[in-house]
């Protein structure tokens, strides 16, 4: 009887030059980003057409990390100084 063992995928060359993938386990569908954020799905779409949120295809599919929607709300958060003089400015009386 030979002792005819298969050795594991992770100790072969090619295996080990290739950087480990890990899946994330935090991809959103749009719709699910949308509702979160309290858009329609149309502007969901429009954004990550423009690049505005970063997303992964898989596939046909979209995806959007969570970490990429957090981005996206900390870019676009306005400071509340800048708010409240712009609000100033567009209710100014003449």
């Amino acid at each position: 009887m030979t002792n005819n063992t298969l050795k594991p995928i992770s100790s072969s060359p090619v295996a080990k030059a290739e950087p480990q993938a890990t899946i994330p386990t935090d991809l959103l569908s749009p719709r699910d980003v949308a509702r979160r954020l309290g858009v329609g799905k149309t502007a969901m779409y429009d954004w990550i057409a423009r690049g505005e949120i970063r997303h992964v295809r898989v596939g046909r599919l979209i995806r959007v990390r969570e970490a990429d929607v957090v981005s996206y709300l900390n870019r676009n958060t306005v400071e509340h100084a800048r708010a409240s003089r712009h609000r100033h400015v567009c209710h100014k009386e003449t």
